[in-house]
C-alpha cells in the first residue's frame, strides 16, 4: 500500500473543514506506484474537495499490522476494498502554499 502524507487545501464549504484553509492528510492508495497513480489521486482529492496538493512524503506499508492508530488502520483498510482513502488531520495548518 502506497502512503501519502502532505497537505492540501478546502476548497468547498461542509461546515467541518474551512473553506481555502489547509490541512494535514494521510491518502492510501493500492497503487505502490506514485507515477502510475498520481493522476487517479488527484482526481480522488479533487472529488473529495481537495486541491493545492502537496506530498511530503511517500511510504509503502505491507500490512495494517504496522499501524497502531485505529483510525489509520480502517483508513488502511478501506482503501483494500476502494483503491483510496484519506484522513484528513485536525484543524488548518498555518502554511502557504508556494508553487
Amino acid at each position: 500500500m502506497l502512503v501519502l502524507t502532505g497537505t492540501a487545501e478546502y476548497m468547498e464549504s461542509d461546515g467541518y473543514h474551512i473553506q481555502g484553509a489547509r490541512y494535514e492528510f494521510n491518502l492510501f492508495s493500492i497503487v505502490d506506484d506514485l507515477d502510475e497513480a498520481i493522476e487517479d489521486i488527484g482526481c480522488f482529492m479533487g472529488d473529495s474537495g481537495w486541491n493545492e496538493i502537496d506530498v511530503r512524503e511517500t511510504k509503502l506499508v505491507s500490512n495494517n499490522q504496522v499501524i497502531e492508530n485505529e483510525t489509520t488502520r480502517e483508513a488502511f483498510n478501506y482503501a483494500l476494498e476502494n483503491k483510496f482513502s484519506i484522513v484528513i488531520y485536525g484543524g488548518p495548518v498555518d502554511e502557504h502554499l508556494k508553487l
